[in-house]
């Protein structure tokens, strides 16, 4: 993995989001206390000269409540082989079992927050909570 300063960022976020998906992650990565779901929701852009990146998670999904709890999550985005873990990590939920381990997919320590990032992503943002609101 090699970081990048944010203004260098080259992605087509239209087919980020709608046809590659990523994965979002909140949650302390050390305390083994997160959860992972893959979304097709949001965006990335730039709020009063600040990079951001926006996540939309429904309050009945178990990644919710790690959303609400931590200051932080991850977004990771992956090659197409990885279509079929991100397909399980977004319809099973992490309530019932240890889909993670299913997935096949390795987390691992981020850089600047507790929240996971996983060692076969091609890209990885670690964000910090700047503001949250009900939609």
């Amino acid at each position: 993995m090699k970081e990048i300063d944010i203004n260098d960022l080259k992605i087509r976020p239209f087919k980020l989001w709608d046809s590659d998906w990523l994965l979002l992650s909140s949650g302390d990565f050390e305390s083994r206390d997160f959860n992972s779901m893959t979304v097709a929701w949001g965006s990335i852009g730039n709020m009063w000269n600040i990079p951001i990146a926006m996540i939309v998670v429904r309050p009945t999904r178990f990644t919710y409540e790690f959303v609400e709890r931590f200051d932080n999550f991850t977004l990771c985005g992956f090659d197409g082989s990885y279509r079929k873990a991100l397909n399980l990590l977004g319809t099973k939920s992490g309530r019932d079992g240890d889909k993670i381990k299913e997935s096949g997919l390795s987390p691992a320590s981020a850089e600047l927050v507790s929240s996971p990032i996983y060692k076969q992503a091609n890209l990885v943002l670690e964000c910090k909570k700047l503001y949250w609101h009900d939609f």
